[in-house]
């Protein structure tokens, strides 16, 4: 992923704020970019959007583990 692909992301969930699809890919590339707290922040927003969305709940896990979270990581990893 590179800065071109993270800003139309940007661009896609701010015009559809609904789409939790759109939301966890976001989330996957900030996680790609390390950028941890922005990744998390939108895997959150998927996850407010579709509970149950279990890519959104395996990449939480994977940013939780990248910022040394392993409870959270594991609890995100179990849903």
């Amino acid at each position: 992923m590179d800065l071109q692909a993270e800003e139309l992301l940007e661009q896609g969930t701010q015009r559809h704020p609904l789409f939790a699809s759109g939301f966890v890919i976001l989330g996957k590339a900030k996680l790609k970019l390390k950028k941890l707290d922005e990744a998390e922040i939108a895997l959150k927003k998927a996850l407010e959007l579709s509970k149950q969305n279990i890519l959104a709940h395996q990449f939480l896990g994977d940013v939780f583990l990248a910022q040394k979270k392993p409870f959270e990581a594991l609890k995100a990893y179990k849903m």
